[in-house]
């Protein structure tokens, strides 16, 4: 007998994301070129979110950052899946534009809960993958990246090798409408991971992000931009991944902070260099004091760092606001998270079987 249930009252809580880079920026086909974006990212306990929700009359969110979230919700009542109404409330926020990806991340709570919520059991969803895909399309997240999308379900440290492009009639067309989870390693959860957040500019987002993107897809320097491409997948290939997968701190980190350095190369003309410009001094401190897993995560303005043990990160916190980096509300100490959001019933209004 199929299995049916519904829950009066559920609520979904997260936490964040950091992402270390694109594979690839251009949309050129080659030898060994047929996908784009693709990348490496993480996730982390906090800072994090929290959604409740409830079947509604009508479709409705209130809270920190509502107006975020209204037309996710016009996609959610037009959604093909026959969704009931749910009325949300963000009892807790991400900030937006962060580099931590809180829209991704909050959007695919609201649908993940909405999903949750509905008179469809929970193994309808399928395995992790169509869960990421069925979100995705939900929300319209993973246009580029894949790693929130992957990382909210799954957790841990993610590699997207992203869209599949084939050549038809003399146009590129994107086959895969989710960038594809090559690999997912658990974090160290030894290895604290302190978040830096300037809050005196905010990353690129929307419409301002999709012109830099349009503009890096324009035919110059294409074989830049496969030398560049080599190197990353070299680096996250030999590098990242057989570190991280050894517990070998020092490796990651060089491996990782060099491919962070080399990712942000192409968008040096947005953000006035390899990183966001006035963020070098302190990337140098800490790199100078022996931490070489450093860098920025997406647009930014946060930025990471890896560290060998809680010492080492309590040593970053004091020397953040002591030497003048930032206040001591923009710094603080995570862990990474490999667990995916959690949803959990609050009330439940009718169960069968």
């Amino acid at each position: 007998m199929t299995k049916s249930r519904q829950y009066s009252v559920a609520k979904i809580h997260g936490g964040s994301r950091l992402h270390f880079g694109l594979f690839s920026t251009r949309t050129e086909m080659e030898s060994g070129g047929n996908r784009i974006y693709g990348g490496l990212g993480m996730m982390l306990d906090s800072p994090g979110w929290e959604i409740c929700g409830e079947p509604s009359a009508n479709w409705s969110v209130e809270g920190d950052g509502q107006e975020r979230f209204q037309e996710l919700l016009a996609r959610l009542a037009k959604s093909a899946l026959g969704l009931s109404p749910v009325a949300f409330r963000i009892k807790k926020s991400l900030p937006a534009h962060l580099g931590l990806g809180s829209g991704t991340q909050m959007a695919l709570g609201l649908a993940r809960l909405a999903l949750f919520l509905s008179k469809n059991p929970d193994d309808e969803i399928g395995n992790s993958f169509d869960l990421v895909a069925k979100l995705c399309r939900l929300t319209g997240r993973g246009v580029r990246s894949a790693i929130g999308s992957h990382g909210f379900v799954q957790g841990g440290f993610l590699v997207d090798v992203g869209h599949k492009r084939i050549e038809k009639e003399n146009k590129t067309e994107i086959l895969q409408d989710v960038g594809q989870l090559l690999a997912r390693l658990d974090f160290p959860p030894n290895w604290p991971v302190v978040v830096c957040r300037r809050n005196d500019r905010a990353g690129l987002s929307g419409t301002r992000e999709k012109k830099v993107f349009e503009t890096l897809n324009r035919p110059n320097q294409p074989n830049l931009e496969s030398i560049r491409r080599d190197r990353l997948c070299r680096l996250a290939l030999l590098g990242v991944l057989p570190s991280l997968k050894d517990g070998d701190w020092k490796g990651f980190g060089e491996s990782l902070g060099d491919f962070n350095r080399l990712a942000g190369e192409p968008f040096a003309l947005w953000q006035g260099g390899d990183h966001l410009e006035g963020t070098e001094g302190w990337l140098g401190f800490c790199r100078n004091n022996g931490i070489p897993g450093v860098g920025q995560s997406s647009w930014g303005p946060s930025l990471f760092a890896i560290c060998a043990d809680i010492d080492q990160a309590n040593f970053l916190v004091h020397q953040w606001y002591s030497k003048g980096f930032g206040s001591p509300e923009g710094i603080q100490i995570t862990t990474g998270s490999n667990q995916g959001a959690a949803v959990e019933p609050v009330g439940i209004g009718s169960k069968s079987g």
